[in-house]
C-alpha cells in the first residue's frame, strides 16, 4: 500500500526509505531535470523536504509525521526529535523563498517610496532595499508589471501576487526575482493577428509563447490573470492555466489547461509537456499550489492594507505616482 499524507498525524505506521521518498515526489521535492525512468534516489530530494519539516534525519521525520498531520505544505519547526514544537507555517513547494523577511542587520525598517527607471516601489525599507511588504510597478517591453507581496534584500522573496498589463497572472512564491516553487499561473488572453488569428505569443511570460514579453519568465515578473478572453476569432484552443512547479516557467509536474477544456498533466519545460502523467499522479503538487496561491494572495492584501494603515500618506502618493505613468507603447 502506498503510503499518502493523509496518514499523517495518526500514530505510528510504517514508514520506509522508500516511502519518504514517495512523498517527497508527491510534493514535488524533486531534483531538477529528473526523469521518471530514474530510480527513486536520484528523483526525490530528501533533504528539502527534510529541511522544509525542521528535521535531519528519517528517523526524526517518522516521529514528526505519526504525532502531526501534516500537509506538504505545512512546516512544524523545532521538536525535531519528536517533543511538540510550535506549530508555523511555510507554503512553501521548495524550500528557499523566506515566507518572512528577516528584520536583521542592524537597520530599522520603514516605509517609503523608490523610483528608478521604469520602476515604482512603495512599501518597507531596510538601509535603502526593498524589504518586507510592498508594491512594484515596472515597465516591461511590452507590458506593465505589477507585483504585490514580500520583498528580502532588494529582490521579490516569499508569497506575492504578479499582474500584467497583457492579462498574464501569477500566484505565488518567488525566489530571488524569479517565479519559485508550486503556483497557479494564467495566461494573457490570445493576441489577435490581422486576419482573426491568435499571434501566439500569449504565454510568453512563462515561456510558451512565440516571443518573450520580459515580463514573467525570469527576473521581471509573472502572468496569470484576470484578464476577459480575447474574441472567439483565434484560430484553435489556447492555454488558458498552468497549476504546478514553477521555476522562472512551468517546470515539473502540473497540469495546463486549454480553452477547449481538455487538460494535460505530466512532467513540463516551460509549456511543453515532455511526458504524460494521470492527474492523481500531480495530485500532491496542485494541492501545494493552491495553498501557496491563497497565500500570496493574503500576503499581496497586508501588503496593500499595510500602506495604507501604516503611511496613508505614502499610500497615496503611490496612487498618484502609477496614475502619472504612461501606458507603454
Amino acid at each position: 500500500m502506498v503510503l499518502t499524507w493523509a496518514a499523517s498525524g495518526k500514530g505510528e505506521c510504517p514508514i520506509s526509505l522508500e516511502d519518504a521518498q514517495h512523498l517527497a515526489l508527491d510534493a514535488g521535492f524533486e531534483f531538477q531535470g529528473a526523469t521518471e525512468a530514474m530510480p527513486l534516489a536520484r528523483r526525490a530530494d530528501l533533504q528539502a523536504m527534510f529541511e522544509h519539516f525542521g528535521v535531519n534525519s528519517l528517523s526524526a521525520f517518522r516521529r514528526k509525521f505519526w504525532a502531526y498531520e501534516l500537509r506538504p505544505h505545512t512546516s512544524l519547526r523545532g521538536g525535531g526529535s519528536g517533543s511538540a514544537g510550535s506549530a508555523g507555517t511555510a507554503p512553501l513547494g521548495l524550500p528557499g523563498a523566506p515566507a518572512t523577511p528577516s528584520r536583521g542587520g542592524g537597520g530599522r525598517s520603514r516605509w517609503g517610496v523608490q523610483q528608478a527607471g521604469d520602476e515604482t516601489y512603495v512599501g518597507e525599507l531596510l538601509d535603502g532595499r526593498r524589504h518586507g511588504s510592498g508594491v512594484l510597478l515596472t515597465k516591461a517591453p511590452r507590458s506593465w508589471v505589477l507585483h504585490v507581496g514580500r520583498f528580502s534584500e532588494g529582490k521579490r522573496n516569499g508569497p506575492g501576487v504578479v499582474a500584467t498589463s497583457r492579462g498574464e497572472r501569477f500566484e505565488g512564491f518567488f525566489l530571488d526575482d524569479v517565479m519559485w516553487g508550486p503556483g497557479e499561473y494564467r495566461f494573457a488572453p490570445p493576441a489577435e493577428a490581422p486576419g482573426g488569428k491568435s499571434s501566439g505569443d500569449h504565454g510568453a511570460a512563462a515561456g510558451c509563447g512565440g516571443s518573450s514579453s520580459g515580463a514573467a519568465g525570469g527576473a521581471a515578473a509573472a502572468p496569470a490573470g484576470a484578464a476577459e478572453q480575447a474574441p472567439a476569432a483565434a484560430a484553435g484552443p489556447h492555454r488558458i492555466c498552468f497549476r504546478g512547479m514553477m521555476n522562472g516557467q512551468p517546470s515539473g509536474k502540473g497540469c495546463l489547461e486549454w480553452s477547449d477544456g481538455s487538460v494535460q498533466a505530466g512532467q513540463f519545460d516551460g509549456c511543453n509537456c515532455y511526458l504524460a502523467m494521470r492527474e492523481e499522479e500531480v495530485a500532491g503538487v496542485l494541492l501545494v499550489a493552491a495553498d501557496n496561491a491563497e497565500e500570496a494572495r493574503a500576503a499581496a492584501a497586508e501588503a496593500q492594507a499595510a500602506a495604507a494603515r501604516q503611511r496613508p500618506d505614502i499610500a497615496q502618493r503611490a496612487v498618484q505616482l502609477f496614475a502619472s505613468l504612461e501606458a507603454p507603447a
